[in-house]
């Protein structure tokens, strides 16, 4: 994993690679869903990434990626001192119009301090209450809605010069394609990241997708990160890899095989 990464906004780049065979069944998973699935987690993985390479010493790394366009809450934040006990700090708040984002520090107790990362649709006024967030994709012709808000708490503990952070992902995201049905992409599971000595030493996305193949079966993702920034994992169903995943943490590649490669795009299940 790269030491740094300063700014704010980060621009994803990664490749889907889709190779010919003789399919010998059907996929579970429809064409159409095997792009979403591979933005995702591409761009968890890049998230896990992120944010590992930029915690150390008082530095924390924050991230959020939303699905269907570019850009997110992506930065880095100093702490002006180690948590001791309980602290809530005041929440920093920034719109665009379309959106509200923010982001609040809180030390949960010694040693243990939480970045919590939130992107709601954008309110009139001050209010700092968050209800869901919804908007046009621009990777894709559709909307995208995440019901609640989109949300990410990246809580990191530390002790002389190692760090282990990590949240907890549960978010109910629907895309419907414009002229077409929805799609559920809800997904959950663990973003986690380890740093030895103030260097990035791992990560993992562990996440599942309950409800979008076709046949009721779940999707398992099971990605690793190596101190080297490598990646190297798995999309499953029911006991069957679906796709590998490859590359780079900054430029994943996944790659859909066996009977998912070339599988003929299936109808949206409503």
């Amino acid at each position: 994993m790269k030491r740094r990464q300063s700014s704010r906004h980060i621009a994803l780049s990664f490749a889907v690679l889709l190779t010919a065979s003789i399919a010998r069944g059907d996929c579970p998973v429809p064409q159409d869903r095997q792009v979403y699935i591979t933005e995702i987690v591409s761009k968890l993985t890049l998230d896990v990434s992120f944010v590992g390479s930029n915690t150390h010493d008082r530095d924390r790394g924050f991230a959020l990626s939303l699905f269907g366009v570019d850009q997110a809450p992506l930065g880095q934040l100093v702490l002006v001192q180690d948590c001791k006990e309980y602290q809530e700090f005041q929440p920093y708040l920034e719109r665009d119009g379309v959106m509200v984002r923010r982001l609040q520090v809180v030390c949960e107790a010694a040693g243990i301090d939480v970045l919590r990362v939130a992107v709601a649709s954008g309110t009139r006024g001050k209010s700092s209450v968050f209800r869901r967030l919804a908007y046009d994709a621009t990777r894709y012709s559709g909307t995208v809605l995440y019901d609640p808000f989109a949300s990410a708490d990246w809580r990191t503990v530390s002790e002389k010069g190692d760090f282990i952070t990590g949240t907890t992902v549960s978010r109910r995201l629907i895309f419907t394609p414009t002229g077409g049905s929805a799609v559920d992409l809800t997904h959950l599971g663990t973003l986690s990241a380890s740093v030895v000595a103030n260097q990035p030493s791992r990560g993992r996305v562990h996440v599942v997708f309950p409800r979008v193949t076709n046949n009721g079966q779940f999707v398992d993702v099971d990605v690793r990160i190596d101190k080297n920034g490598a990646v190297k994992g798995t999309i499953e169903s029911d006991d069957v890899v679906l796709a590998t995943v490859t590359g780079e943490a900054f430029g994943v590649t996944v790659l859909w095989q066996g009977d998912c490669s070339g599988a003929a795009t299936s109808p949206a299940l409503p």
